[in-house]
């Protein structure tokens, strides 16, 4: 396991570092720091409208 530092405001991001387990497809919003870069705010935003239904 590779430990590997993050400060973005992304979803895989957790207490400074990066939580991504495995290679996914590339994000659709691509940062200049991270491919796979995913905003916070999108997924919390994606969960409650699926726990909402």
């Amino acid at each position: 396991m590779i430990n590997i530092n993050c400060c973005l405001p992304c979803f895989y991001e957790n207490d400074g570092k990066c939580t991504l387990t495995h290679i996914t497809s590339l994000s659709s919003t691509p940062h200049p720091q991270c491919v796979y870069f995913v905003p916070k705010e999108q997924n919390i935003k994606a969960k409650k409208n699926i726990t909402e239904h």
